[in-house]
Protein backbone atom coordinates (compact mmCIF):
# COMPACT_ATOMS: atom_id res chain seq x y z
CA UNK A 1 0.00 0.00 0.00
CA UNK A 2 1.25 3.26 -0.87
CA UNK A 3 1.63 6.31 1.11
CA UNK A 4 -0.40 8.09 -1.04
CA UNK A 5 -3.75 5.83 -1.00
CA UNK A 6 -6.72 6.84 0.47
CA UNK A 7 -8.56 5.46 3.05
CA UNK A 8 -12.65 5.02 2.99
CA UNK A 9 -13.02 7.30 6.26
CA UNK A 10 -10.64 10.32 3.74
CA UNK A 11 -13.02 13.55 4.09
CA UNK A 12 -12.04 13.33 0.21
CA UNK A 13 -14.30 10.06 -0.14
CA UNK A 14 -16.78 11.27 2.44
CA UNK A 15 -17.65 14.35 0.92
CA UNK A 16 -18.08 11.91 -2.43
CA UNK A 17 -20.19 10.00 -1.17
CA UNK A 18 -22.46 12.28 0.59
CA UNK A 19 -22.72 14.68 -2.40
CA UNK A 20 -23.44 10.83 -4.17
CA UNK A 21 -26.39 9.99 -1.90
CA UNK A 22 -27.79 13.85 -2.29
CA UNK A 23 -27.70 13.45 -6.24
CA UNK A 24 -29.74 10.20 -5.41
CA UNK A 25 -32.25 12.01 -3.25
CA UNK A 26 -32.64 14.88 -5.06
CA UNK A 27 -33.58 12.95 -8.32
CA UNK A 28 -36.01 10.64 -6.68
CA UNK A 29 -37.82 13.44 -4.76
CA UNK A 30 -37.84 15.40 -8.57
CA UNK A 31 -39.74 11.88 -9.57
CA UNK A 32 -41.83 11.93 -6.86
CA UNK A 33 -42.81 15.20 -6.92
CA UNK A 34 -43.81 14.94 -10.39
CA UNK A 35 -46.56 12.29 -9.63
CA UNK A 36 -47.99 13.82 -6.75
CA UNK A 37 -48.48 16.98 -9.09
CA UNK A 38 -50.40 14.57 -11.41
CA UNK A 39 -52.52 12.76 -8.71
CA UNK A 40 -53.35 16.64 -7.14
CA UNK A 41 -54.87 17.07 -10.94
CA UNK A 42 -56.50 13.83 -11.03
CA UNK A 43 -58.18 14.30 -7.86
CA UNK A 44 -58.77 17.98 -7.45
CA UNK A 45 -57.91 19.42 -10.81
CA UNK A 46 -61.14 21.75 -12.20
CA UNK A 47 -60.87 22.97 -16.36
CA UNK A 48 -60.56 26.10 -17.77
CA UNK A 49 -59.67 27.49 -21.34
CA UNK A 50 -55.90 28.55 -22.22
CA UNK A 51 -54.93 30.41 -25.03
CA UNK A 52 -51.59 29.56 -26.89
CA UNK A 53 -49.09 32.71 -27.11
CA UNK A 54 -46.44 31.09 -28.85
CA UNK A 55 -44.42 28.20 -30.09
CA UNK A 56 -40.52 27.89 -28.68
CA UNK A 57 -38.09 25.86 -30.97
CA UNK A 58 -35.47 23.87 -28.59
CA UNK A 59 -32.76 21.92 -29.10
CA UNK A 60 -32.93 18.46 -31.00
CA UNK A 61 -36.39 19.71 -32.80
CA UNK A 62 -38.62 19.61 -29.88
CA UNK A 63 -41.14 22.31 -29.23
CA UNK A 64 -42.91 24.21 -25.82
CA UNK A 65 -45.64 25.82 -26.34
CA UNK A 66 -46.48 28.89 -23.55
CA UNK A 67 -49.82 29.50 -23.03
CA UNK A 68 -52.06 31.51 -20.73
CA UNK A 69 -55.27 30.93 -19.00
CA UNK A 70 -57.18 32.69 -16.37
CA UNK A 71 -58.91 31.98 -12.75
CA UNK A 72 -60.85 33.84 -10.63
CA UNK A 73 -59.81 37.06 -13.20
CA UNK A 74 -55.94 36.27 -12.20
CA UNK A 75 -53.76 35.31 -15.31
CA UNK A 76 -51.49 32.60 -14.78
CA UNK A 77 -48.78 31.38 -17.28
CA UNK A 78 -47.77 27.52 -18.34
CA UNK A 79 -45.61 25.54 -20.65
CA UNK A 80 -45.66 22.13 -22.04
CA UNK A 81 -43.51 20.19 -24.47
CA UNK A 82 -45.02 19.74 -28.50
CA UNK A 83 -44.74 16.83 -30.07
CA UNK A 84 -46.18 17.08 -33.95
CA UNK A 85 -48.31 13.69 -32.88
CA UNK A 86 -50.23 16.20 -31.32
CA UNK A 87 -52.03 17.83 -34.38
CA UNK A 88 -51.51 21.47 -35.38
CA UNK A 89 -50.96 24.12 -32.37
CA UNK A 90 -50.53 28.17 -33.45
CA UNK A 91 -50.43 31.01 -31.78
CA UNK A 92 -54.39 32.08 -31.02
CA UNK A 93 -55.37 28.22 -30.36
CA UNK A 94 -57.64 27.37 -27.79
CA UNK A 95 -57.37 24.11 -25.20
CA UNK A 96 -58.71 23.25 -22.16
CA UNK A 97 -56.42 22.87 -19.32
CA UNK A 98 -56.56 21.26 -15.99
CA UNK A 99 -55.19 23.20 -13.32
CA UNK A 100 -55.18 22.52 -9.43
CA UNK A 101 -57.71 25.01 -7.62
CA UNK A 102 -55.17 25.66 -4.79
CA UNK A 103 -52.40 26.58 -6.65
CA UNK A 104 -53.21 27.20 -10.34
CA UNK A 105 -49.76 27.29 -10.97
CA UNK A 106 -49.75 23.19 -10.90
CA UNK A 107 -51.65 22.74 -14.75
CA UNK A 108 -51.05 21.04 -17.77
CA UNK A 109 -52.47 21.67 -21.17
CA UNK A 110 -55.04 19.30 -22.41
CA UNK A 111 -53.63 18.78 -26.50
CA UNK A 112 -56.81 16.76 -27.39
CA UNK A 113 -58.98 18.96 -26.29
CA UNK A 114 -58.90 21.73 -28.38
CA UNK A 115 -61.79 24.52 -28.14
CA UNK A 116 -63.15 25.43 -31.46
CA UNK A 117 -64.66 28.97 -32.33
Amino acid sequence: MSKHSLKWYHPKIIITIIGGIALIWLFLFGILNKESKQELLEKYGRYEIATIQKKIRMNRGKEKVLYLFYVDGKEYKGSRLYYKSYGSVEPGYQFQIIYFPKDPTINQLLYDKRVKD
